[in-house]
Formats: structure tokens, C-alpha cells, sequence
């Protein structure tokens, strides 16, 4: 029984420290752009907040919900336009002001032999392999840690990796004009809060609607 309830206070303690990191990552100026109604961030990029449909199923990036219209919160053109300004390099800058780690020297590539990655150990570094972008602590080669996965579906993940998987808590934002095969009224953005294992949620703790 003692031995149980030491697993339980010790997951307990697990999930409130890895909760704690992501709301100080969330608390970072590109995320808090990304996630809320703002629509011109401080490096300049200007991006609609709501995605709003017309009765022909076209589409418009609006700052503001735009009238006899089905709009949604969303996220994705936000991520479009970051991106494509910046590859997400502000975001990297800031994040590195928090990790209290270094930024991990030399690049990425996918050529094994200019690939720097593979000697990176105890900094934070920056992966854009064509398809995801990921910023996150690297022990002996891989990403492990708490970071921020972008894939190519403009979905973002903010929580915990292990040997180059999400692995562990995390928050995973999906924007509404990801849901294209959902009837217009339902394509609502939504946070997702659970536990991955090897890049697979095996544990939804809570579902919601993003306001």
C-alpha cells in the first residue's frame, strides 16, 4: 500500500513540474501570439485570429469574426505566417532565454555527415528537417525534454520528449481548417492535454474547445 501511494505522489509531482514548464513556455511573447486574439505580434507578422466560412465553403483569415459568417478561433495562419517570416527563430531566441541552456552549436541537416544534431548534448537546439519544426533540449544527439514540435499540418505541441519522440505530458493545439472533412459548423480549434508515448497519445486527461 505505502509503495503504491509513493508511485501516485511521485506521478503527482511528475505532472506539476512538467505543467509548470509548459505554462512558462506558453508565457513566451510567439506563443502568446500564436494562442490568443492579437493579430500583429512584436516582430511585425500581421495574421488573422479567426477563420470564418461562407456558404460556398471558401474561407477568410479575419482579425475579427466577420458577420453572417460560421467563424472559428484559429491558430494555423498565425503559424503560416510566423514561419514563413522567421522559420521560427524569435521563438527559438526566447525560448533559450528560459531554458538556461546554451544554444547548441553548428546546424542540422539531413545529410548524416553536416549533420551537427547528432553531437548536440546539453543545449537547446532548433531542427527544421521540411516537415516539423522542433525546438527543444538535446541529450547525446537526440531531442529530450520539454519543448515545442510545429508539423506540417500547422499543429502545435508544447510537452515532453524523449529519443526524438513526443514522449511524456503535453498540450497539443489543433487549428480549426485542420478538420476539412467535419462540416463547416464543427471545425473548431482544440487543446488536447494527455500523455505520448513514441509519438502516440496513449492518455487523454482533458479535451476542450479553444476560445
Amino acid at each position: 500500500m505505502k509503495k503504491i501511494l509513493l508511485i501516485i505522489i511521485l506521478n503527482l509531482l511528475w505532472m506539476n513540474n512538467s505543467f509548470a514548464g509548459i505554462d512558462k513556455i506558453k508565457n513566451l511573447d510567439s506563443i502568446k501570439f500564436i494562442l490568443n486574439t492579437e493579430n500583429t505580434s512584436s516582430s511585425g507578422v500581421d495574421a488573422g485570429s479567426y477563420l470564418c466560412w461562407a456558404d460556398n465553403n471558401e474561407s477568410n483569415y479575419s482579425p475579427k469574426k466577420i458577420a453572417d459568417r460560421i467563424c472559428h478561433r484559429s491558430f494555423s495562419h498565425k503559424l503560416y505566417k510566423i514561419e514563413k517570416a522567421d522559420k521560427f527563430k524569435k521563438l527559438y531566441k526566447e525560448f533559450l532565454s528560459i531554458a538556461n541552456l546554451s544554444k547548441c552549436k553548428g546546424e542540422y541537416s539531413k545529410e548524416p555527415s553536416k549533420n551537427d544534431s547528432l553531437k548536440w548534448n546539453n543545449c537547446l537546439g532548433y531542427i527544421d528537417n521540411g516537415r516539423e519544426i522542433i525546438i527543444a533540449p538535446f541529450k547525446e544527439g537526440s531531442y529530450s525534454g520539454l519543448g515545442i514540435r510545429i508539423d506540417g499540418f500547422f499543429s502545435l505541441y508544447i510537452g515532453e520528449f524523449a529519443d526524438d519522440y513526443m514522449h511524456g505530458k503535453g498540450l497539443m493545439y489543433m487549428s480549426a481548417d485542420t478538420f476539412k472533412d467535419f462540416p463547416v459548423e464543427k471545425r473548431n480549434s482544440i487543446v488536447v492535454e494527455g500523455i505520448w508515448e513514441d509519438d502516440e497519445r496513449v492518455q487523454e486527461i482533458s479535451r476542450k474547445e479553444f476560445q
